[in-house]
């Protein structure tokens, strides 16, 4: 009898080590970043530029929110570079997906600066950058929600969505820059009353330390002159972690805070990400608890003057369709 209990607890403490353990790793994707780079596909507007991007599991008559993603320096040097540094490919999982509400998943899109010789992102390419976007919504016209359409960027892709919603400001519902090198001017920002908008900016930063405390004197600003103070958000990092914990003790490194949008919030462990401080535009301290997260509050923003993608020629569509048939395929084949 004794020995029959013993194997019982046994039993019992094993499972609870194995509970324990499924609880501490429950925000680790069940699907890898390898394998989710590969749900992107490639695209390209004509004349403009190329980007990867992912379709969400359609529903016949049902649409779509849009999230943008823009790559910081250098991370546009050739095709699909834009997937290596930032773990957005998180947003294609399942389990990302799912957290979308009252939508069950999203378009994802990730555009490249390949024009520039930098591979940057400059105030001289919303033209071209806007075009790009328009095309893809175009494309998807039936499938994506205009009313609901999101960006966000990193260092020099954050001051790209800064120049991107000051111009654009009743295109996007909700705008996210991080580590941004660029802050808005107080005209610019007097367009965004019906902008949600999400700042992250770290302390350390060693490249945006001139633009840090100008961020926060941008966030009070943008209080001030918002229709929407639930929709501001600003969250301050002391120090920088990668999602996994470990610490970016290089100067540098202290500007690479893109890890809290691509992982939603919440580090690899499923606690919130550690070092922040989150605020909103009605002075409330945020904190996270998966799943909601960053996902859960861009659901809740929508833009009713949103404009719709503009028109492009049947044949430009057609060769759309012909060309992400023949990236489906490849990609089934595994090629």
């Amino acid at each position: 009898m004794k020995k029959i209990i013993s194997v019982l607890m046994c039993a019992l403490m094993l499972a609870g080590c194995v509970a324990l353990s499924f609880s501490a790793s429950a925000e680790s994707l069940s699907i890898g970043n390898d394998v989710l780079d590969t749900w992107f596909l490639d695209g390209e507007c004509p004349g403009e530029l190329d980007y990867v991007y992912y379709s969400p599991e359609v529903k016949k008559g049902e649409k779509y929110p849009l999230m943008i993603w823009l790559h910081g320096a250098k991370s546009g040097d050739k095709p699909r570079a834009q997937l290596e540094w930032y773990r957005f490919s998180n947003w294609a999982s399942p389990e990302y997906q799912s957290r979308f509400k009252n939508a069950g998943g999203a378009f994802l899109l990730a555009p490249r600066s390949s024009k520039d010789i930098t591979h940057n992102w400059y105030e001289t390419g919303c033209a071209s950058l806007k075009a790009t976007i328009d095309y893809f919504v175009s494309v998807n016209a039936d499938k994506i929600d205009t009313s609901r359409i999101y960006i966000s960027g990193y260092s020099t892709g954050g001051s790209m969505v800064w120049h991107m919603v000051t111009k654009y400001p009743d295109f996007f519902a909700a705008a996210m820059p991080i580590a941004s090198l660029y802050n808005p001017t107080s005209g610019e920002i007097e367009k965004l009353a019906d902008t949600s908008i999400w700042t992250f900016n770290c302390d350390k930063d060693f490249y945006a330390s001139a633009t840090t405390a100008m961020a926060v004197t941008t966030f009070d600003y943008l209080k001030e002159i918002t229709n929407r103070p639930e929709g501001l958000r600003f969250t301050s990092f002391t120090e920088a972690v990668w999602a996994s914990g470990l610490k970016q003790d290089a100067h540098d490194k202290e500007h690479y805070i893109w890890g809290a949008v691509t992982n939603d919030m919440f580090m690899d462990s499923g606690e919130q990400f550690y070092y922040s401080t989150t605020v909103d535009g009605l002075g409330n301290t945020i904190t996270f608890e998966s799943p909601d997260g960053i996902i859960s509050w861009l659901s809740l923003q929508t833009n009713d003057k949103a404009e719709e993608g503009k028109t492009v020629t049947g044949f430009a569509k057609i060769i759309a369709f012909i060309r992400n048939l023949f990236d489906k395929i490849l990609a089934f084949f595994g090629l």
